[in-house]
């Protein structure tokens, strides 16, 4: 799980966050996140999402992704 696209996007993008702002920000962002996948997200990654929302509600997640399976053909 620590390898998961999803994951290292979002922990990249609080600790950017931390860093401009300091660790209390994180609760207080707002805005959005968009995400492509080149193909669905796993219920890991829902559950990834799921906690990135918890920990920063005011963040919009949006994701697109393509079928692997059509792309690669």
């Amino acid at each position: 799980c620590e390898s998961y696209s999803e994951r290292v996007a979002l922990l990249e993008l609080l600790e950017a966050a931390r860093e401009e702002f300091g660790d209390e920000c994180v609760p207080e962002l707002s805005g959005w996140v968009r995400l492509y996948h080149s193909h669905h997200t796993s219920v890991t990654g829902i559950g990834i999402f799921c906690q990135f929302r918890r920990m920063v509600p005011g963040v919009k997640i949006e994701i697109e992704f393509d079928s692997a399976w059509y792309t690669w053909a």
